[in-house]
């Protein structure tokens, strides 16, 4: 660095290099210069506005001064620029300062903000910003112009001023922000509406922080998840929802990546109630600088779609099954033994009973059991007669119930479902060994004949999971048993 001849240059260039400043005899060692120079120049560049002084015990540190010259500020600046000196008095006012005002400059000029109303000049906050003689910015102040009433926007800034002949002063410049705020009070007004739009709407919205952690939710999440706004703020969106911490964490890892594939997961909501299925979609908010600053997620309620999927999928199982017990009863061999065929294809469909399968005698009128499966013994422990046994059916009721066909729940126990036949003690045991926490019946019946009845002991309460099946390979069972027995004689 070459600072020229000029000894004022030398001594501020020394100062400009020590920015916390230096004191005579320093300064005269790094200017290579006489001390008593130095003192003389120094003095003249405070004098001058171009350094200040302060005292750090007997010793005076000079320093370049923070002050700029009020030139620099006035003139052609849109900004408002006022300059008031060191008592509190009004130096000077740009034009756009007597605009707002519509004052003329006569009764600025000299005015003292402390006792004149003047806008924005005499806002407390402004005039202790002044007072203190500091440069601070960002003050921020509305006033309304006089005349239009309009409301105008002003960011102030305070900056210590070298006036002429060296005093101390102050330039209050107001940046006119009006169009700046107007804007952020419309996006607040659109981020208002937009929040009470999402509010409104039937799907489940939430906001989360880049850990995960809920910032606002709607009306409908906070309902699915019972309870108040108040209940799911600031709580992890796992804990909240249910959703698996770490697989979470793990598909929104990459999320903070531009550009990164917004994840979806699909998770049971309740597991009281399965067939309420959200798919969750996550979509990473970003900044002007496209750093993440947090994640909108909003649901989709699966559950119709589900439930159709489950109903198709039931109704598949259901063909399938049709088709290949049909297939069966025509592969049967005539010597075979139908009526345990058809207690299998029962119990197949209520996998948690024990079955019997009876013919009806519509002379006598009787059952005759024919078949048992899945009772692992215990209705022949205590009833070896079970297989084969006859049990009348006196009760005219009960004889055109079994006729009307249909899945029956049986009241009573194993002893009215006997119709009497078992002991009420065998029965008793029976249950509590089986066990028996349900029974129902289905009746055979094909073109209005009644050929039998299959019951159904369920060790599970309940009613059958799927009786449209049941009722299905009731009447296929039936035909089966027509074809078998056409004259209705069955030995």
């Amino acid at each position: 660095m070459n600072p020229g001849p000029d000894p004022r240059e030398r001594i501020k260039a020394v100062l400009r290099a020590n920015p916390r400043g230096l004191g005579i005899t320093e300064t005269a060692q790094k200017a290579r210069m006489h001390r008593n120079v130095v003192a003389k120049y120094l003095d003249i560049l405070r004098v001058s506005g171009e350094a200040e002084m302060r005292r750090a015990g007997m010793t005076k540190i000079y320093t370049l001064a923070r002050r700029v010259p009020v030139s620099a500020m006035l003139g052609l600046s849109e900004d408002i620029v006022v300059v008031i000196d060191e008592t509190g008095k009004i130096l000077q006012a740009n034009e756009p300062y007597l605009t707002l005002c519509r004052i003329p400059d006569s009764e600025i000029i000299g005015a003292n903000p402390a006792q004149k109303d003047l806008p924005l000049l005499s806002d407390p906050e402004v005039l202790a910003a002044v007072r203190a003689d500091e440069d601070i910015n960002g003050i921020t102040r509305s006033v309304t112009a006089t005349g239009n009433s309009t409301i105008r926007h002003f960011r102030i800034r305070i900056v210590p001023t070298v006036l002429e002949g060296g005093k101390s002063g102050t330039t209050v410049i107001g940046a006119d922000i009006t169009r700046e705020e107007e804007l952020r009070q419309d996006a607040g007004v659109a981020e208002t509406r937009s929040r009470q739009t999402i509010d409104m709407m039937p799907m489940p919205v939430c906001n989360l922080s880049c850990n995960c952690v809920i910032t606002s939710a709607n009306q409908a999440f906070c309902e699915i998840f019972s309870g108040p706004k108040g209940a799911v703020m600031d709580r992890p969106f796992s804990d909240v929802t249910g959703c698996d911490d770490s697989a979470l964490r793990r598909q929104l890892g990459t999320l903070a990546e531009p550009g990164a594939r917004n994840p979806v997961i699909e998770q049971c909501i309740r597991p009281d109630h399965p067939a309420q299925v959200f798919r969750w979609y996550f979509v990473p908010e970003r900044n002007a600088s496209g750093t993440m600053t947090g994640i909108g997620v909003f649901g989709i309620d699966l559950s119709k779609e589900k439930e159709a999927q489950k109903r198709e999928h039931e109704l598949q199982s259901r063909f399938r099954f049709i088709t290949e017990k049909t297939q069966e009863f025509l592969d049967l061999p005539a010597d075979a033994d139908i009526w345990h065929t058809i207690a299998e294809g029962v119990r197949q469909i209520v996998p948690d009973a024990a079955v019997t399968v009876s013919s009806f005698d519509p002379g006598t009128p009787s059952l005759t059991v024919r078949s048992l499966v899945g009772d692992d013994g215990v209705i022949l422990k205590h009833y070896p007669g079970t297989i084969g046994a006859v049990i009348p059916v006196r009760d005219p009721e009960v004889l055109a119930l079994i006729s009307m066909g249909g899945i029956s729940p049986v009241l009573g126990g194993v002893h009215i479902a006997s119709f009497g036949t078992i002991p009420v003690v065998t029965s008793a045991r029976i249950e509590e060994e089986l066990p028996v926490a349900s029974i129902c019946g289905i009746s055979l019946k094909a073109n209005n004949t009644l050929m039998g009845v299959a019951a159904m002991f369920k060790r599970l309460p309940g009613p059958v999971r799927d009786e449209e099946l049941l009722l299905a390979y009731g009447s296929l069972a039936s035909l089966a048993l027509q074809a078998k027995y056409p004259d209705g004689r069955i030995g």
